[in-house]
């Protein structure tokens, strides 16, 4: 193999959207499998309800996380809001080897204070797993994009969240996601 890792690893990246043409890769050269490892899990859907042993091992192996997650609440569904975070962290915390995450939520809420409300300081208790959160917030409120001024103001009536950014443990940066019908 003449071929520096760097290169192939870029080469390796091209084939995400080819999860068969990844297997065969791995299956090539012990060398291929650990390289090629990343881009065969660079895109999971967790059900949180249902987490396993197979999840944790591949969690444990993870240095970064980047984790996605549109919630949903309003009505009858504000359980929705208020479970999202606690099953996220702790899924977090089975992973042992993780060194960074970035956490992006967006929110469709009926009220756009409530994310003020939201136990944020979940995200306090991942400190010892990684140093510090990226964490990224969008939201639409009534089926409208809410400006990433309001989801600031929102986030601000969390003393616990704006203690957690102060203290650098959280890096906020709200994101405005648009969404296509």
């Amino acid at each position: 193999m003449n071929l520096p890792f760097d290169i192939l690893d870029h080469i390796f990246g091209f084939l995400i959207t080819h999860p068969g043409s990844l297997v065969a890769c791995s299956e090539a050269h012990p060398v291929f499998s650990r390289m090629v490892e990343k881009y065969q899990y660079y895109c999971l859907t967790i059900d949180l309800e249902s987490t396993g042993g197979h999840l944790t091992k591949l969690l444990s192996c993870l240095k970064t996380l980047f984790l996605s997650a549109w919630v949903s609440s309003g009505g009858d569904d504000d359980a929705n809001l208020y479970c999202a975070l606690p099953a996220i962290t702790r899924l977090i915390k089975t992973a042992s080897s993780i060194q960074s995450v970035a956490l992006r939520f967006h929110f469709h809420v009926s009220d756009i204070s409530s994310l003020g409300q939201l136990d944020w300081s979940l995200l306090a208790q991942l400190q010892p797993i990684c140093p510090r959160v990226e964490l990224h917030v969008s939201c639409d409120a009534m089926s409208r994009s809410v400006s990433h001024d309001r989801v600031l103001v929102a986030l601000a009536g969390s003393e616990v969240l704006m203690d957690l950014v102060n203290r650098d443990v959280v890096v906020l940066k709200p994101k405005s996601v648009r969404r296509t019908l």
